[in-house]
């Protein structure tokens, strides 16, 4: 938001200052034809305007502008039009309003970019710690399973690493990844019937512990995989 306000104020002072009407100025402008006219080092040239069009004039010119006004104006605005530099364009005027606005758009691009990148990286790290925390907790539960032993530390990273990748899934709908490993992590052989279905068969556990230490290298690279997308917006996923 602060961003956006930020670029509405810039294309404000932007467009009142390309659309503003110009200053009022002291003289008009038959009064700068006149002095422009008049002055010594356009005399010669009022009087070539004059015969060029063929008017009267007087051979002194402040006497001329009296005694024939007409034939003065109509030389002097001649001579005033033709040595006048042209002015600026529409263009020249909308130019600042222009570069205010595309300077603007690009603070406000960057700011959002940067905003998204530092909330991404944020979520990232905290997807990676709790990823890191339930796999710890789960691979010192299979190596040291016993009968009755609890999973409750395994439950809670569980449940953080659930939440956060709920926090992903809801940021970002169309990554199938974070549903797929919540499925995993609830349904799957390291969800809630972790400590549960242990068989007195030996040579059974140890085929569920590889089974459960398979699946559970897998979540790992799955949730690193999407931190590395949350770190990188426009790549996305891996």
């Amino acid at each position: 938001m602060r961003g956006l306000r930020a670029v509405v104020t810039a294309l404000l002072l932007c467009a009142s200052a390309a659309f503003a009407p110009p200053l009022a100025h002291a003289d008009t402008e038959d009064d700068a034809k006149v002095v422009h006219c008049l002055s010594t080092a356009q005399r010669t040239a009022l009087r070539e305007a004059a015969e060029a069009l063929g008017v009267a004039q007087d051979p002194d010119v402040v006497q001329w502008r009296k005694t024939n006004p007409d034939s003065f104006t109509r030389a002097c605005e001649a001579l005033y039009a033709a040595q006048k530099t042209p002015g600026p364009g529409w263009f020249a005027n909308v130019l600042p309003f222009l570069t205010g606005l595309f300077g603007a758009l690009a603070a406000f691009i960057l700011t959002t970019w940067r905003e998204r990148v530092t909330r991404g990286r944020a979520v990232a790290d905290a997807l990676g710690t709790a990823v890191t925390e339930f796999h710890d907790a789960t691979e010192v539960f299979l190596r040291s399973w016993t009968p009755g032993r609890a999973d409750t530390d395994v439950a809670s990273k569980r449940h953080k690493l659930v939440d956060q990748l709920a926090r992903v899934q809801a940021a970002h709908p169309r990554w199938p990844e974070p549903t797929n490993v919540i499925d995993r992590l609830t349904t799957g052989p390291l969800g809630e019937q972790l400590n549960v279905g242990w068989s007195a068969n030996t040579e059974e556990n140890k085929k569920r512990r590889a089974a459960c230490t398979s699946e559970l290298a897998q979540i790992r690279t799955t949730v690193l995989s999407i931190a590395i997308g949350l770190s990188r917006p426009l790549r996305g996923l891996p």
